[in-house]
């Protein structure tokens, strides 16, 4: 073997070499905030963070069901009522949750707007309740689903807009009010 044909080898080596080191790292960490580019969240539209929150009710209603969960004093998420303990994990995730509760369009509001067609009367589908850690209040009704049934029909506090939520997340609320996460 020539020299030529040894440099020729070794060149190869070297780009196979590269080419199974740059396939074998790992991929990039995924950032989930990427995923609601493009996005409202409802934190920003009612002027909170997730942070902000010391209590959380999930209600149905049509059956007068509710689901709270609360801080308490040192900053665990416990059952409301009761003071029970929770899932810190899932009861993060409601918050979580409630806190984004993405939508990308509205319908403004208008007097002449018959809310009974976007579920919201006679009983809404959910109702969200949340107390600030400074006091404020909002409240957040979740009506029917839109006529491909891929999301649903909200509004919050007095902000005369109907909110075109996604349908994943209050899907996940409704199984967390239907089986709370009790420990």
């Amino acid at each position: 073997m020539n020299r030529r044909q040894m440099l020729g080898l070794l060149l190869v080596f070297v780009v196979l070499a590269g080419i199974a080191y740059w396939q074998a790292q790992p991929p990039p960490e995924p950032n989930p905030m990427e995923a609601l580019t493009g996005f409202n969240l409802m934190a920003q539209t009612l002027q909170f963070n997730e942070t902000d929150l010391a209590v959380i009710r999930l209600r149905d209603p049509r059956s007068n069901f509710a689901f709270t969960i609360r801080l308490d004093a040192v900053g665990n998420w416990v059952e409301g009522d009761s003071g029970a303990s929770l899932d810190q994990v899932e009861a993060s995730n409601i918050a979580k949750t409630v806190a984004l509760l993405p939508y990308r369009t509205t319908i403004p509001i208008e007097p002449s707007t018959n809310l009974a067609d976007f579920g919201f009367l006679p009983q809404p589908f959910l109702g969200i309740d949340l107390i600030l850690k400074d006091g404020r209040t909002h409240g957040i009704v979740v009506g029917s689903l839109t006529v491909p049934q891929e999301h649903r029909y909200a509004t919050a506090d007095n902000i005369q807009q109907i909110l075109i939520l996604e349908r994943a997340p209050i899907d996940y609320l409704v199984a967390i009010l239907n089986k709370p996460p009790l420990t």
